[in-house]
């Protein structure tokens, strides 16, 4: 049995409550894989866009280029439209402005057949999930030999934050814990979608803050999109390109003994 050390809050800890229970128990770990086999899809269409929500940096401009006509730059500054020849501006962060947003991309460029969140200060706590909402119709209207898909990216530590070292500065502690948590509420979110979205591709996706080369960060993205593995849920990259995911450990007996 694993006990309380004496040195704790004086509350019983997850092991504490296992043992009680006479259940086991596992904690996730991250384990390193290799690159993603990437698939060749016969069908690409232009009318089937793919909407980019820009982070204002320079990896989307470079994702942007590799996805060449199929991209469609959603942007929250007007003087970032030129990183796109087919772009709209957010009037706002805000529910409506995403709406309308997304209708004006399917009145001028055709049904949403992609979409790709990437996590910035413009977008607020939730806007992934009101994305997500918004876009579900668009991409369960499927491309023939192609794919429709949903993928999440955050900047962290490119190994899902299991480094510890993806605290985002903040005045206080709490707050520094709160907007990490939040940036990583991507995986969860993309998780549940994978479930309850079975015929739509879902990827999550962790770069590191400090990969050197914009064109690897993008191109890393770029694989992650046409990923042969449809059970791959969420992947990061560490600022060696090295690629992670996650796993659950070894489960620990009643003993404590794994």
């Amino acid at each position: 049995m694993v006990v309380s050390n004496g040195r704790s809050s004086g509350f019983p800890n997850a092991s504490d409550i296992s043992d009680k229970c006479g259940v086991t128990l596992s904690f996730a770990e991250v384990k390193a894989i290799p690159a993603p086999d990437c698939l060749l899809l016969k069908n690409t269409p232009r009318n089937r866009p793919i909407v980019i929500v820009d982070d204002g940096t320079d990896v989307a401009v470079e994702l942007i280029k590799k996805l060449n006509d199929r991209a469609v730059a959603l942007t929250f500054n007007s003087r970032r439209n030129k990183i796109c020849d087919r772009s709209i501006t957010l009037r706002g962060n805000d529910e409506n402005s995403l709406t309308a947003a997304l209708k004006d991309i399917e009145n001028k460029y055709g049904t949403v057949g992609g979409f790709i969140y990437m996590d910035s200060s413009n977008t607020q706590p939730g806007w992934s999930l009101l994305a997500a909402k918004h876009v579900k119709n668009s991409l369960h209207q499927n491309i023939n030999n192609g794919r429709c898909f949903f993928l999440g990216i955050t900047r962290m530590d490119g190994q899902l934050g299991f480094t510890g070292k993806t605290i985002t500065p903040s005045p206080t502690l709490s707050e520094s814990v709160l907007n990490t948590a939040e940036r990583g509420s991507i995986f969860g979110l993309v998780k549940t979608l994978g479930l309850e979205w079975p015929d739509v591709y879902c990827r999550a996706v962790d770069l590191a803050l400090n990969i050197r080369s914009d064109s690897d960060a993008a191109t890393y993205l770029y694989n992650e999109i046409y990923d042969s593995d449809r059970c791959l849920r969420e992947v990061g990259y560490d600022d060696r390109g090295q690629r992670w995911t996650t796993c659950p450990s070894g489960l620990r007996s009643e003993k404590g003994v794994r």
